[in-house]
């Protein structure tokens, strides 16, 4: 088992990559702790009261444009079905002979 991976590459790779973080981790760590705090790089553990209160302002936009979006087509959609039902009921209506029993049928 252990051959197989001295064959491939791999623990020579895990290796040279030990050396690299050896040499270069804790600058690394330390840029991306600066960077964390600075904001370059966003993160919800250090993020300010201001930047929390600007996202839920435009969260709060967002929802309420999809909620008027969703509630004119829902508008919409029940204009369009309440026609259909009108056509509807005027072909049944329309098919009865009596015409008193019709004009009830129809609500006029």
């Amino acid at each position: 088992m252990l051959a197989d991976r001295v064959a491939n590459g791999t623990l020579d790779r895990l290796e040279r990559l030990g050396r690299i973080m050896f040499n270069f981790g804790g600058p690394l760590l330390l840029l991306y702790f600066i960077a964390l705090y600075s904001g370059w790089i966003p993160s919800p553990l250090l993020a300010r009261a201001e930047s929390i209160e600007r996202v839920l302002v435009k969260h709060d936009a967002q929802v309420s444009g999809i909620v008027a979006q969703r509630t004119e087509e829902t508008r919409l959609l029940t204009l369009a079905l309440n026609r259909v039902a009108d056509v509807l009921k005027m072909i049944d209506c329309g098919e009865i002979q009596d015409r008193a029993l019709r004009e009830r049928c129809l609500g006029r």
